[in-house]
């Protein structure tokens, strides 16, 4: 968030000091940072309109898979800038001086007055229908023994594959590094516009509700993928989470997790592999 107020400064400055190198180079440079900021396609409320004329950039093999929100960052530099040459410049009378301070305390006044508040940032609300699957003297935010007490090495097979299904922020990650990385995992948060936020493979998501066509989908990726368990964490579940039992799985409670072994999936009579 910039504030109206800073972004009245840099249009202050290009209009009365338009002849200085420095204020060009950071008027026009503010608004193709801006521009490039929009990304390939102009997007409104959602939906995707047409695409920009320098959309072409994300064809490159350096840019393609660049983040377009991170242009704007530059766009900060810039402004940062923008309000030091603001304050620097140099006014006979008092009242331009003053002016020129207020404005910028002004503008200073709009970003603070936008920042979340310490419960928004550090005490998230627990999920709308989260319930502990069994009390616990330990805090919620603590690793389930399976993890935390080495568990895990009785029930996986090193660098086996698995799927953390969790409303922890990036469970499986984090269980991972743990472990030091005893075992490999699908899926994984990196950013919300490269993966799913919940961090879970598509096909994992959709048995939420078990349609035939989510069964048949989880039944070809967990042949494709060879994912050999999915493991619940049971602190943080939901009655969704348990649909993997319906699907035939077998199910193995220890340590604070829920176990379900894929190894008796069998490949849909419609999938590649059954033919």
């Amino acid at each position: 968030y910039l504030g109206i107020p800073l972004l009245v400064i840099l249009v202050l400055l290009a209009v009365f000091g338009w002849r200085r190198r420095v204020i060009r180079f950071l008027a026009i440079g503010f608004v193709i940072i801006v521009a490039f900021a929009g990304g390939p396609n102009l997007i409104i409320d959602g939906h995707q309109l047409f695409p920009l004329p320098w959309g072409g950039m994300w064809n490159l093999m350096f840019l393609r898979s660049a983040e377009p929100i991170r242009f704007i960052l530059f766009g900060y530099l810039a402004l940062a800038m923008a309000l030091a040459l603001w304050l620097a410049a140099v006014d006979r009378g008092w009242l331009a001086r003053a002016g020129r301070w207020a404005l910028a305390l002004v503008a200073l006044a709009a970003i603070f007055a936008n920042l979340p508040t310490f419960a928004e940032v550090v005490v998230p609300p627990p999920p709308r229908n989260w319930t502990p699957a069994i009390p616990s003297l330990q805090p919620v935010n603590a690793l389930p023994a399976f993890f935390s007490d080495g568990l895990y090495k009785r029930y996986l097979t090193p660098g086996e594959i698995v799927v953390i299904v969790s409303h922890r922020g990036n469970a499986g990650m984090l269980f991972q590094a743990d472990t030091g990385f005893y075992f490999r995992i699908d899926g994984g948060f990196i950013n919300a516009s490269l993966s799913q936020v919940d961090a879970l493979p598509l096909p994992v998501a959709a048995v939420s509700v078990l349609t035939p066509a989510n069964k048949l989908g989880f039944e070809q990726y967990v042949q494709d993928s060879g994912v050999g368990a999915i493991i619940v964490e049971r602190a943080w579940s939901e009655e969704w989470m348990y649909n993997f039992a319906d699907l035939g799985l077998k199910g193995v409670n220890v340590g604070g997790v829920t176990i379900y072994y894929t190894g008796n999936v069998k490949a849909p009579t419609d999938h590649p592999k059954a033919r």
